[in-house]
């Protein structure tokens, strides 16, 4: 797990975000740095929480022309959006074409994440917030009990020398 960011370290961020990209409707993907202006959140913190969790935030193929940065979408909702023209890329297509429109965060009226699809988020945020929380917890007990054991262990060695030299 190292380098991988946690959900606990980032669950305030996380939340924000999946509540602005889910409900908001203008803009369906953001920039970071927009998105920080707008959400009052610091930019490098809100970076380090979307790009940590690509199953949950999914990052454009390419940057935004205007900005030159990447702008973020939710994965549920990115999957859900209406493909828009008649360009869609066949399964063979590699790479998006010029004409694609990824990089087009604003569409009026884009309709919203479903509550339950909301949900469904929000549960996944906080049941990983609690799994870290209950490892976090066990893993110091493991490496009690292992050296509880090892303890053991060398003291029935002990034991079994003194009463094998020392009738």
């Amino acid at each position: 797990m190292c380098g991988q960011p946690r959900y606990s370290d980032n669950a305030d961020y996380i939340v924000a975000a999946i509540m602005y990209l889910a409900t908001n409707k203008k803009w369906w993907s953001r920039t970071v740095p927009m998105m920080a202006k707008e959400l009052s959140l610091d930019e490098g913190q809100l970076r380090i929480a979307l790009s940590g969790f690509p199953g949950i935030f999914r990052k454009s193929f390419r940057p935004s022309t205007e900005s030159g940065e990447h702008m973020y979408s939710l994965q549920a909702r990115y999957a859900l959006k209406e493909p828009e023209g008649t360009n869609e890329p066949s399964e063979e297509d590699n790479e998006p074409s010029e004409e694609d429109t990824e990089d087009v965060g604003y569409l009026p009226n884009a309709p919203v994440l479903a509550p339950e699809h909301i949900n469904l988020l929000l549960q996944h945020v906080s049941r990983s917030v609690a799994a870290e929380h209950q490892r976090d917890l066990t893993h110091p007990s493991n490496w009690i009990a292992i050296l509880a054991a090892l303890t053991a262990g060398v003291a029935a060695v002990v034991a079994a020398v003194v009463a094998v030299f020392f009738p």
